[in-house]
């Protein structure tokens, strides 16, 4: 039984953030979220009582993911620049598995920025991992091995160049090589390693 349940919770939850991603929290009804799932509405009431209720769980969830392993990352005992390496190769890893993650989350901070919020200052692991990075990146800094720059400016510029890509995605495929598909997927498969090499040469103080 406990088995079933889970089961049928996990799948209405994949089946509720393909209709998220797709058309947002304002657009995604119920009832489509129940018929790609393959329950009756009923049975989605049953696990979810309403659709903020879902998504609260659904967004933390998928907020989530990384929490683990970059906090594992920043205890590591290793160059700060090597850190910020693996969790780039994490992160775009997530992005290419949930492509669709990232533009979700812009679109509905600009719509609901409430409710995102509400989300993610819940992740209080996130919040103790950014501290973390600050402090061993200030560490690095005097010790003369990192370039100075503003921790949290950093952090920006590092998200914008993982997120900016599969934000702009459709764009990229439709404008700027529309009959090129082999050079978006050559792009992506080398995402990881062009922005860890900008890192490297952007920070570290030869």
């Amino acid at each position: 039984m406990e088995k079933d349940k889970l089961s049928t919770e996990s799948i209405i939850k994949q089946a509720a953030m393909e209709v998220f991603l797709k058309d947002g929290f304002d657009g995604a009804r119920m009832q489509k979220i129940a018929d790609l799932a393959g329950v009756n509405k009923a049975m989605l009431h049953y696990y979810f009582s309403s659709k903020d209720v879902m998504f609260e769980k659904i967004f933390a969830e998928a907020m989530s993911d990384l929490v683990p392993h970059i906090e594992k990352i920043m205890n590591m005992d290793m160059p700060l620049i090597e850190k910020l390496k693996a969790f780039v190769r994490i992160h775009v890893k997530q992005q290419i598995e949930n492509p669709k993650l990232a533009a979700f989350c812009f679109n509905e901070m600009g719509k609901n920025p409430e409710r995102v919020l509400s989300q993610m200052e819940a992740l209080e692991p996130m919040q103790r991992t950014l501290k973390l990075f600050f402090a061993q990146y200030d560490n690095e800094v005097k010790a003369g091995k990192l370039v100075d720059y503003s921790p949290m400016h950093l952090f920006t510029f590092i998200q914008g160049l993982i997120d900016y890509y599969f934000i702009s995605k459709p764009f990229f495929e439709s404008y700027l090589c529309p009959n090129h598909a082999e050079l978006s997927t050559d792009f992506e498969e080398n995402l990881p390693d062009q922005i860890c090499k900008f890192l490297e040469n952007a920070l570290t103080i030869k």
